[in-house]
């Protein structure tokens, strides 16, 4: 089985272990693990996860930027940076604590590591992917997505052909085609899993060398998203999908967690800003509207204003894009970084919402959506998130393409969501605050 950037991920996973160990030959090499007769390994290794976990917040292990080696830099940089704050930060708990002299060789010789690593992936990578022999069986109609897929798999089909299941059995050559990364069949045609011995010949290619995978399973892996007409063909196996779903408690009870902690820790913050948007123009600070949630019911929702008021009997709903010439001066500061989200925090708190789910939309956007798009009623089997896989993935939706681009990473989370994924998602957005990307 093809996985989503197989060739990326085994390399990526050894510029980490390569930036692990110049960390740790540094500190083993100079001296620096033994201080006042102990040694210190718990606090280095939290040093090091922490250098680690901030270039994955700040895309330090993401093939598209690192493919361009000034993005590859940045990346580095600004990771290596964070982490490298993170860790004094959690330092400052420890006693004793690691000594200046021993901490700043560690994190400049993880720096050094961590650019120049980057570096090398970018141009080693720049020579181009390898390809994959593949065949379909199914329509010719999908070799648009086939070739967006090849591209998250970090590979190329070549040659690409589209046959029966007998046809594949047929074709298949006996050894690998030289110079391909591996023989996959893709199962593109639901009707086919439906014949009698569809199993079967698939243990004999399986016997062949061949990685057989259905569509919709390759799609998600290499895409991060569920295309709409991939699910439209394979309905029966999606509506089973999300008709089986059930909300995780840990999730409940981390958002409660995050969400009470940074409700305490960001008051101050919230209280300048308040005052700065009552300074700044005319009407309250909260903006408060109704919006889709959990199974379709209607709450109301809480962010910073950031809008002129709209004038009385003008209250349709509408892009953000159609009305950028209300939004104030400190409106758009709290949009670049995502601020005028901090009072829905408030709305995990009391259960309306999660920090990390599909963005909630307006019911008459809702009701629009829903007659218009196949499956949009399934991204209300999740509670809507304060950050979600479809903001980070996507730029703001303009109009109905857009939106339906944003379901089908918003469907891709519903179905897969886990802590993991939480995680991974917090973290990026994290990135993208910082970075100031795709606000509106």
């Amino acid at each position: 089985m093809l996985r989503a950037n197989s060739r990326y991920s085994n390399s990526l996973a050894v510029l980490f272990g390569l930036e692990s160990f110049v960390f740790w030959a540094t500190v083993l090499g100079g001296g620096f693990l033994v201080f006042e007769g102990k040694a210190y390994a718990g606090q280095y290794a939290a040093i090091n996860a922490c250098l680690a976990l901030g270039l994955y917040a700040f895309r330090g292990y993401d093939p598209a930027r690192l493919k361009n080696p000034y993005e590859a830099l940045v990346a580095g940089m600004q990771g290596i940076f964070f982490g490298g704050i993170l860790a004094v930060s959690l330092l400052m708990t420890q006693f004793p604590r690691i000594p200046r002299p021993y901490f700043i060789p560690t994190f400049l010789a993880y720096l050094a590591a961590g650019l120049a690593g980057r570096l090398a992936w970018s141009r080693w990578f720049a020579r181009g992917d390898r390809t994959t022999a593949a065949w379909v069986v199914g329509s010719e109609d999908w070799k648009s997505l086939l070739d967006d897929i090849a591209a998250g798999l970090g590979t190329a089909f070549e040659p690409l052909a589209f046959v029966s299941l007998e046809g594949a059995e047929r074709a298949l050559p006996a050894g690998q085609p030289e110079g391909k990364n591996g023989k996959l069949l893709v199962v593109a045609d639901p009707e086919v899993m439906a014949e009698k011995d569809f199993h079967r010949a698939l243990n004999r290619l399986g016997t062949k060398g061949m990685s057989v995978d259905l569509l919709p399973n390759l799609a998600e892996r290499a895409l991060g998203r569920i295309p709409l007409d991939v699910a439209q063909v394979f309905r029966s196996h999606y509506e089973v999908v999300f008709n089986d779903l059930v909300l995780d408690p840990v999730q409940r009870i981390l958002d409660v967690t995050v969400s009470l902690c940074a409700l305490v820790l960001l008051s101050p913050v919230m209280a300048a800003i308040l005052l700065a948007i009552r300074l700044d123009s005319k009407g309250g600070a909260i903006f408060i509207q109704d919006r889709v949630g959990l199974d379709g019911t209607v709450y109301r929702m809480h962010k910073f204003r950031t809008m002129a008021v709209r004038e009385k009997g003008n209250g349709a709903p509408a892009f953000a894009d159609q009305e950028e010439n209300r939004i104030t001066k400190v409106g758009r500061a709290l949009r670049k970084t995502r601020l005028d989200e901090l009072p829905q925090l408030w709305d995990v708190l009391r259960g309306k919402m999660s920090l990390v789910g599909p963005r909630p939309e307006q019911p008459a956007f809702v009701e629009q959506f829903s007659e218009s798009i196949p499956f949009y009623d399934y991204r209300h089997e999740a509670r809507p998130g304060i950050t979600g896989w479809a903001q980070i993935n996507y730029d703001y939706a303009y109009d109905l393409e857009g939106t339906k681009r944003k379901l089908e990473y918003d469907l891709y989370y519903v179905k897969r969501r886990s802590l993991m994924l939480d995680l991974q998602i917090l973290l990026k957005t994290l990135e993208i605050m910082v970075g100031r990307r795709g606000a509106r």
